[in-house]
Order: C-alpha cells, then sequence, then structure tokens
C-alpha cells in the first residue's frame, strides 16, 4: 500500500524542530524592546489594511482588534480608535455565526476600552447574547451592570433596551412579577422618548409572557398592538418574531388553523430573512401542530429539522422545546422509553437554563408517561413537584392543564373525590382562558378514564 504524503505521521525529529522553533519565535519576540514590538504589531495592522483594504477585512477583524490592543498597551499612538472599531466588528461577527463565548468575550472587552454611554451598549450586547442562548445565569450581571452604565450616562435608549433584557430574562426564568415590572417600566421609558419600534419590542415580550401566565387575550392584544407599532415605524424586520407568539395565542385559545397559518407564515419570512433561530421556532411549533394531528412523521421531520437549526445555533432553550414536542410525538404512538428519553433530556436542559415553566412541562409528562405504565405512586410524587414548580413560575394554564393529568392519576390511586376537585380546578382555567381545544381534550380523557374506574364522569 503507497503511503498517503499528505497524511503521514511527523517523525520525533520532526516535532523536536517543529517544538524548538515556536520557542526561538517567542524568545525573539521576548528580546524586542516594547516600543519596538509596537511598532511591528502596528506595521501588521497596517500592512493588513493596506493589501485587502475595508471591505475585505471582516475575517481578519479578532486579529486585527488583538494586534491594535498589543500596540496600544506598549504606548503606540493612533491605534486606540482601532482596536475600537476592530473589536466592534469582531463582536458583531461572532454573535452572527452563534460563536457565544467570542461574542461575549469580545463586547466585554469593548465595554473596557470605549466611553461611559458605549460601554453600557457593549455589556447589554454581552448579556443579550447570553440570553439568546438561555445561559442566564452570565447574562443576568452583565445586564445589570449595563442597567448601571446606561443610567450613570443618562443614555435612556440603552436603559430600555435593558429594561427589555431583563423583563425576558426574568420571564424565561419563572420570576414572572419582576418580569412584567422590567417591561412595563421600557414600555413607559420608550414611549416618552417617542422610541415606538422598541415600545413594540417590549409590548411584545409582555405579550409572551402574559401568554406564558395563562392570560391569552391579554397577550393577543399586546402582540396585536406590538405589530401595528412595528408597521408604522420601520420595524418590519422584526414583525415575524411577533407574529410567531401571536401564532402560539391563537393555539391556546382553539384557533389552530389560524396558528398553522402564521407559524407558516413566520417560517417563511424568517427564511428569506436569513433568521436561522427564527426558522427553527416556526419548525418547532409547526411540528407540534403536526403532532397533535396525528400526522406523527411529519412531525418528527420538522422537529429534527428544528433540533438541527436550535444545536448550530446554540439555542438551547428551544433545543429543550423541541425535544420535549419530539418526547410527546413518541408518546402519542405509544413509544413510551422513546417519549421518556426526550422529556428527560429536555428537563435536564430546562433546569439547566433556569426554565422553570419549561422544566415542569416536561417532568408532567414524565409523570403521565408513568402514570399510564403503572407506576401510579411515582407519577403522585412527580406531579406535586410540577404543581409547586408550576405555581413558582405563575404558568396558570399548564398547571390547568396538569390538573387534569393528576386527575386521571389520583383515579388509579382510588383516590375519586381528589380527582374530581383536581379535575374541575383545571377545567374551569381551561374554560377561562378560552383553551377549547385542550379543554375538550382533557374532558374526552377523563370520560374514558371514569369509565375504566367504574364511577361517573366529573361533569
Amino acid at each position: 500500500m503507497r503511503a498517503d504524503p499528505y497524511n503521514r505521521v511527523v517523525n520525533s525529529a520532526e516535532q523536536t524542530y517543529l517544538f524548538r522553533h515556536a520557542l526561538l519565535r517567542d524568545v525573539a519576540y521576548s528580546l524586542q524592546p516594547p516600543g519596538e514590538r509596537a511598532a511591528l504589531h502596528g506595521l501588521v495592522v497596517g500592512l493588513v489594511e493596506d493589501l485587502f483594504g475595508p471591505a475585505s477585512l471582516d475575517s481578519f477583524a479578532a486579529e486585527l482588534a488583538d494586534h491594535c490592543r498589543v500596540a496600544t498597551e506598549a504606548g503606540l499612538e493612533n491605534m486606540a480608535e482601532r482596536e475600537r472599531r476592530y473589536t466592534r466588528q469582531a463582536a458583531k461577527l461572532a454573535e452572527k455565526a452563534y460563536r457565544v463565548e467570542d461574542a461575549v468575550r469580545l463586547y466585554r472587552r469593548l465595554a473596557e476600552i470605549t466611553s461611559a454611554g458605549e460601554s453600557a451598549e457593549a455589556l447589554r450586547l454581552a448579556g443579550n447574547v447570553c440570553l439568546q442562548a438561555a445561559q442566564h445565569a452570565e447574562a443576568e450581571p452583565l445586564l445589570r451592570e449595563a442597567l448601571t452604565r446606561a443610567r450613570e450616562a443618562a443614555d435612556l435608549r440603552v436603559e430600555g433596551l435593558v429594561l427589555i433584557g431583563l423583563g425576558t430574562l426574568h420571564k424565561n426564568t419563572g420570576r414572572v412579577v419582576e418580569g412584567a415590572d422590567f417591561l412595563l417600566r421600557a414600555i413607559e421609558l420608550h414611549r416618552a422618548a417617542g422610541a415606538h419600534d422598541l415600545e413594540a419590542n417590549a409590548m411584545a415580550n409582555l405579550g409572551v409572557l402574559k401568554l406564558q401566565t395563562g392570560r391569552a387575550a391579554e397577550a393577543e392584544t399586546l402582540l396585536v398592538q406590538a405589530i401595528e407599532l412595528l408597521r408604522r415605524h420601520g420595524g418590519e424586520d422584526r414583525i415575524p418574531s411577533v407574529l410567531l407568539n401571536l401564532a402560539i395565542a391563537c393555539k391556546h385559545t382553539g384557533r389552530a388553523e389560524r396558528a398553522k397559518e402564521l407559524f407558516q407564515q413566520t417560517l417563511e419570512a424568517h427564511r428569506r430573512i436569513g433568521d436561522r433561530r427564527g426558522e427553527g421556532a416556526a419548525l418547532t411549533n409547526l411540528g407540534l401542530l403536526a403532532s397533535e394531528r396525528s400526522q406523527y412523521g411529519e412531525a418528527e421531520r420538522l422537529l429534527s429539522e428544528a433540533l438541527s437549526i436550535h444545536r448550530e445555533t446554540s439555542n438551547r432553550r428551544s433545543e429543550a422545546i423541541a425535544l420535549g414536542n419530539l418526547g410527546s410525538s413518541y408518546y402519542a404512538r405509544k413509544q413510551h422509553p422513546s417519549a421518556e428519553r426526550c422529556y428527560s433530556e429536555a428537563a435536564r436542559i430546562h433546569e439547566e437554563i433556569g426554565n422553570v415553566s419549561g422544566q415542569a412541562v416536561e417532568l408532567a409528562n414524565i409523570a403521565m408517561i408513568r402514570d399510564e405504565t403503572g407506576r401510579h405512586a411515582e407519577a403522585e410524587q412527580l406531579f406535586q413537584r410540577v404543581f409547586r414548580l408550576h405555581q413558582q413560575a405563575g404558568s396558570r394554564r399548564f398547571e390547568a392543564l396538569n390538573r387534569c393529568d393528576y386527575a386521571r392519576c389520583l383515579l388509579h390511586l382510588g383516590r375519586v373525590e381528589d380527582a374530581r376537585w383536581n379535575w374541575q380546578q383545571g377545567i374551569e382555567v381551561l374554560k377561562q382562558i378560552g383553551d377549547s381545544t385542550e379543554a375538550g381534550r382533557k374532558t374526552a380523557s377523563m370520560r374514558k378514564a371514569c369509565t375504566e374506574a367504574g364511577v361517573a364522569p366529573f361533569e
């Protein structure tokens, strides 16, 4: 067999040479006086700029920023502004490529070397990158520091944007009262400043919070108002994300066909503008709809595509949601081991990122599997944990759904009156919030469970 000259093993002599060569390079560099080192770094920057021109420097931005940093620290004049420019450019490129750690590091560096006003924005952007990647523990201190600096600089625009970020973070981590307070303050601030596109952003996020807490009608009103503001004030590119949440509101109030239309619209819009995260979110919701219509092959295809996108874009929160939806497709087909694996992985991710509401949903799904497979006592204990998490997160709709599921578990345990009480509590909330689809499903499930248990239906 002929050896491949391009994949040969490097022998020990060559390894030694390479190692010593690197050492010699480092020694030679360290022997240069600081002023000469700074001049060399400055020379590199100048040569690259001259060779490639401003339009072709994106791929070198991070390296150029580092050369500028070393030159500035060594005392070379006229490099500080270039470092700021290249650091800003490199941070944006890293964020666009979903390189979370690089983007955060670069934005933090920008905050160190720029003016007080821009430092607040740089920290906000670093916090937002963490927030988009569901790194909530890392996002919160960055956003709080950004808020302090924005207020010190009297920068109302950045302050309002940070308040939106903090509101979203608190919503995502189950602190809905504090989240609503941040978002209401953001709405007031942007409205007073006449920044109506940013007011719409805050309004849309408040709508999502209302949706999460089972107030679908209030959510829909806020989302529709946000879309109108964005259309009037030049925020067309942000409308698809708001439409996605409006579709979820339609689904939660029994309008599945309208929801499907809106999900499809958002999918096409996100693909048109190249928003991979938005595309993944739309696919996740379309997959769930397909599963609920017993189109399991289509559901699993859509959800597998969504999972690929969520992992590509470091979107762990959406990854967990898609895993849970995939589990629901397996569950509907009685593939309980596969379903439980998906639910368990989704619950683990939600717990890691601090999404209390999502964790509760997936644990409830696991409890239902355990109930169906004869592990009623285990299921009962898990449901108790689920209700504590729902109450912590203020997830009124999901708690109502799971009260109905818990009633079936209690019937299996022979606790008929406890079952009746839990089912009535759950079904009443579903009727109040207008979720006729789920109310119908839970009623049919209750009737079947009551027949099997030999008791009268709870209606």
